[in-house]
């Protein structure tokens, strides 16, 4: 058993693993491994793990899913359902995401990176906050009442991500970049009625709603607010707990690759799933697998545009990159006058503008 892939519970109460590490070392003690059309297809044990994954993108991998909403109508059921949740890992896949921009630059680099998320039900820090959350679910049941506990590790996952940049960050932090961070299905719901919609929250997918549709979220929001004030009890929100990351490799001596491995390894599987890679005078700045220009070129634009940040260029996987411009020696004649020298010309446009 020492060379078989498993899932291992270690300080942290949330692991997690890339998604990529997870097809080539699946936990069969976990999982049971098919073939399907074109992509295989895991099936949990029951009796040894929760799966909840919902992603559209994986649906198909996993196709017993419990999915996000997980409903129940009777005591007994919610009972159930607690002692299940808590006996044995949750198990669900996420998307995280890093983009990074400067604001006068319309340029952004995206990071992107599919993982799977183990949620260690049975570790202290997380058993007394889903215990809490499942208490308050009996006594709305008991009383006749809808309600809803939101389980959400949208922000401590999101938190992991940005140590992965922090030095990335703090190295371009005079340079004016901004970085936003990311995360996708992370959030699981109980519910006797409906989870709520995340259209109408106050996050980044209701923002962006509000901005394309701001007429009809006028009239909805208050709508849907209002209604389900008055018929169902919502309970829950962000999950407090710490983030960690695990190998399935059974090769690998230690669960703490280095930073800088894994941030290249987000990249890479970046660059493929867009099939592009970036071309760019700024290396600094730029993802991982960037086709640097020579050092003429880059004092070619920099020298031409002074201020300017320079530009990227985006080519197809597979072609052949042109060559950067060569740079043409201009005789001082030639070139356009400064600032000073018009103002001194008393026939030129800049003079006759005072």
């Amino acid at each position: 058993m020492a060379n078989v892939p498993t899932l291992r519970q270690g300080a942290s109460p949330l692991t997690v693993t890339l998604f990529s590490d997870f097809i080539q070392h699946p936990p069969r003690e976990y999982f049971e491994v098919r073939e399907g059309p074109g992509h295989p297809i895991y099936l949990h044990n029951r009796q040894k793990i929760n799966m909840c994954t919902h992603s559209p993108k994986r649906k198909d991998y996993f196709p017993d899913s419990m999915g996000s909403e997980m409903k129940v109508n009777t005591l007994a059921e919610l009972e159930s359902l607690a002692a299940r949740l808590l006996k044995n890992p949750i198990f669900f896949d996420v998307i995280l995401e890093r983009d990074s921009h400067k604001p006068y630059d319309r340029h952004r680099y995206i990071t992107k990176g599919e993982f799977v998320v183990t949620v260690w039900t049975q570790h202290p820090a997380i058993r007394s906050q889903l215990q809490t959350l499942f208490e308050k679910a009996k006594e709305d049941l008991r009383a006749g009442r809808n309600f809803a506990i939101e389980i959400n590790f949208t922000s401590a996952i999101k938190d992991w991500l940005k140590t992965l940049f922090v030095e990335d960050d703090a190295a371009n932090s005079g340079c004016y970049i901004y970085s936003m961070y990311d995360c996708k299905y992370a959030r699981l719901c109980v519910t006797n009625y409906s989870e709520f919609m995340d259209c109408y929250g106050c996050n980044k997918e209701g923002l962006i709603l509000w901005l394309i549709c701001l007429p009809c979220c006028l009239l909805s929001c208050p709508c849907y607010r209002a209604h389900r004030c008055f018929t169902v009890v919502d309970h829950g929100g962000d999950i407090q707990a710490s983030v960690g990351y695990q190998h399935l490799d059974p090769n690998q001596s230690s669960d703490a690759p280095t930073i800088m491995v894994l941030i290249e390894r987000m990249r890479r599987e970046t660059e493929a799933a867009s099939n592009t890679q970036y071309v760019t005078t700024e290396p600094q700045y730029a993802p991982t697998g960037i086709t640097q220009q020579p050092a003429a070129h880059q004092h070619w634009v920099q020298g031409a545009h002074p201020g300017v940040p320079p530009e990227t260029t985006r080519y197809p996987i597979g072609t052949q990159i042109p060559p950067p411009q060569p740079v043409h020696n201009i005789h001082p004649s030639h070139l356009p006058p400064s600032y000073e020298q018009s103002m001194k010309d008393p026939t030129s446009d800049e003079a006759n503008l005072i």
